[in-house]
């Protein structure tokens, strides 16, 4: 650590997304010539930009962000999350820690409901909903060819994939985010037999007739979480919008995510991929780590020194 990689000082959102703090912490590396003589032996990186094949085009060129304003509610359960981790008591970590509080600020962040709270009067679900009923009607005509036989495919209209790791689908009655979206598109037209879980393919029979259900046009909605839906699935034929409902901890999380849509073989030239932000919530915190650690990354990706 201290022959390549040096420290700098950011201000950033504290664990509970409730205020900003001066952080100092390992932020770029240094020597970063001598490392990759080293790593070279046995390393050998290709980025995406650097593969010769044909990609969509990311619609303005970033994501789409939709931020949601919290309810008092929300703000207050953030304010109490700041007490609690300014709190906590290092001799008994088993009645509250920070990852508890972590996990109940991401929670609160996503949906009052995973939380315990009431219901806000324009949940994520609803946004996330706006956005595919939107994405769906500009596509609606289109037509696509079969992947391999090169032929018109008889149903027109996009596939959308949208990426949930919490609020999976629940069978005791707890809320669940899946079924949440899934009410929602529902309540605004789109047929249930078009959106699916990719929860509900657990054989591999299964998940080949779910992924070709998706490639012809019979499945128009897909979610799923980054465990299940990360690798493995091609299906980016008719896919034209990829949605964040959450955000996970790793950059090669979220680059697997986006692995699906931005793909050789996606008929469409041009791409959305939507994430979901609460603001001066716990997202914040989220993004915030995710970006530097992919920015620390890039840095050995493209034999590139920046400050972060």
């Amino acid at each position: 650590g201290a022959t390549f990689t040096a420290t700098n000082t950011t201000v950033e959102m504290n664990a509970t997304g409730t205020k900003l703090r001066p952080v100092t912490k390992v932020g770029k590396f240094t020597n970063l010539p001598e490392l990759l003589a080293l790593s070279a032996a046995f390393t050998d990186v290709v980025t995406r930009d650097q593969v010769p094949v044909k990609l969509p085009a990311l619609a303005g060129g970033q994501r789409t962000v939709v931020a949601l304003t919290p309810g008092t509610e929300v703000v207050d359960f953030i304010a109490d999350l700041g007490y609690r981790a300014d709190h906590l008591d290092a001799k008994n970590p088993r009645r509250d820690n920070i990852l508890k509080i972590a996990s109940d600020g991401r929670n609160v962040s996503m949906d009052p409901r995973m939380a315990g709270l009431d219901a806000p009067e324009h949940t994520r679900a609803a946004a996330v909903a706006d956005r595919i009923v939107a994405v769906r009607a500009r596509h609606a005509d289109r037509i696509y060819t079969d992947p391999l036989s090169r032929k018109p495919m008889a149903k027109p209209g996009c596939f959308q994939l949208a990426f949930c790791d919490r609020g999976t689908p629940k069978d005791n009655g707890q809320f669940s985010m899946y079924a949440a979206i899934k009410d929602e598109l529902v309540a605004r037209g789109v047929p249930a037999d078009e959106i699916r879980f990719v929860h509900e393919a657990s054989r591999p029979s299964d998940i080949t007739v779910l992924r070709e259900q998706c490639i012809n046009g019979e499945v128009s909605v897909l979610i799923g979480s980054t465990e299940k839906m990360g690798t493995g699935w091609n299906v980016q034929a008719r896919l034209a919008h990829l949605l964040h409902v959450d955000v996970p901890w790793r950059p090669a999380d979220l680059e697997q995510r986006e692995g699906r849509i931005l793909r050789q073989g996606n008929q469409n030239d041009e791409i959305e991929i939507s994430t979901f932000v609460t603001e001066s919530s716990y997202d914040t915190v989220m993004w915030q780590k995710v970006q530097a650690k992919t920015l620390f990354i890039e840095q050995v990706r493209r034999n590139e020194v920046t400050d972060l």
